[in-house]
């Protein structure tokens, strides 16, 4: 026995706000933004390594690692905004 029950197929959810990621400006922003992440990570990974570079004095009693822990916190908090901001407008552009 068939069923009449026909169930209707699925709805795609709609697009992120900051748009599909297809366009080439959408592209280079997440491109750019995991760029720049990703060199301060690996600067960060060969300063962990080194005990006798991140100890090095810079100011006081400031260090070179706790000085560029400081500054790679506030790059990726500029960085997230910046991706953000583009993304935005990005996605109004294209509409």
């Amino acid at each position: 026995m068939h069923s009449p029950f026909v169930p209707t197929p699925a709805v795609p959810p709609p697009a992120p706000p900051g748009g599909d990621g297809t366009s080439g400006a959408g592209r280079r922003v997440r491109r750019t933004f995991l760029a720049l992440n990703a060199v301060l990570l690996g600067v960060g990974v060969v300063l962990s390594c080194s005990t006798t570079l991140t100890g090095i004095t810079v100011y006081g009693r400031l260090t070179l690692g706790v000085v560029w822990g400081v500054l790679q916190l506030g790059v990726f908090l500029g960085s997230v905004w910046w991706y953000e901001d583009r993304s935005t407008c990005v996605g109004t552009v294209s509409r």
